[in-house]
């Protein structure tokens, strides 16, 4: 059900978080984690391009009302919301073939899907079970997911050991809440205990942050690499183009002074 994937946008947009001046490490421990002060391009993008319906003109509008005044931007979207509600799950309302846009969503809506089946199987089952017997619930648990895991599963694509790592983090934050929740209420005897367990848990954290950055700057290097040699492909060309300036004239000059006759089948 493509809807859930916009509606996943809606309700739990994300961005990178800023690091802190007053401590410049400060910023590790919550780099490329989801949160909900702003909206990432990608997801800005699938709610244009489904409350828009497809038009170009719409998207373009709405685009530049993001831009110019985001409160009448997100009160237009939940108004579109309100008045053309989710269809049911694997259903469509839609006459005749479906949009290659709508298509999209729905795959990416799948591939979540069938990414979390993978790496958490106990939170698809359940996702499973509310998609057959309560969509409100289902919408709001797919939303929390999505935004939660959304990044990983899509860098699993292009990255895989990246995105382990990435999965392996989100864990260990769920052990950290987990830990910090029973210090809060244990006694001072099993809070020396609970102590050290979060500190092994942030020292792994540390290591798993680093690895992270060493993934992401190798594929900032192959990237620029591979801008690195196109560059020099394009000016080679461009090179070889101003060389052959003469026959290059001399040729589109002929083709004016003479076009070939188009041939009429008919």
């Amino acid at each position: 059900m493509l809807l859930s994937l916009v509606m996943a946008a809606v309700l739990y947009p994300v961005a990178a978080a800023g690091a802190d001046t007053a401590d410049p490490f400060r910023g590790i421990w919550t780099e490329d984690l989801p949160n909900r002060e702003q909206i990432s391009k990608e997801r800005l993008e699938l709610i244009i391009r489904y409350v828009s319906e497809g038009k170009q003109s719409r998207q373009q509008q709405l685009r530049e009302l993001y831009e110019s005044d985001r409160g009448t931007f997100w009160t237009e979207v939940r108004d579109f919301f309100r008045a053309n509600p989710p269809e049911a799950p694997g259903q469509s309302g839609d006459q005749g073939p479906v949009p290659r846009w709508k298509e999209d969503l729905q795959r990416q809506h799948e591939e979540f899907l069938a990414w979390l089946k993978e790496a958490y199987p106990d939170k698809e089952k359940e996702l499973a079970h509310l998609r057959e017997t309560n969509l409100d619930e289902y919408f709001r648990h797919f939303g929390g997911l999505y935004w939660k895991y959304g990044n990983i599963a899509a860098t699993q694509k292009r990255n895989p050991e990246l995105a382990a790592v990435l999965k392996e983090d989100l864990d260990l934050i769920d052990q950290r809440d987990d830990l910090l929740r029973r210090i809060r209420q244990a006694d001072e005897k099993s809070k020396k205990r609970l102590t050290e367990d979060l500190h092994a848990v942030i020292s792994k954290r540390f290591d798993l942050i680093v690895r992270k950055k060493q993934l992401q700057y190798g594929e900032l290097r192959r990237r620029l690499e591979r801008l690195r040699r196109d560059l020099e492909n394009k000016e080679k060309e461009l090179g070889k183009l101003i060389e052959s300036k003469d026959a290059v004239t001399r040729q589109h000059l002929e083709k004016l002074l003479n076009p070939k006759p188009t041939v009429d089948w008919k």
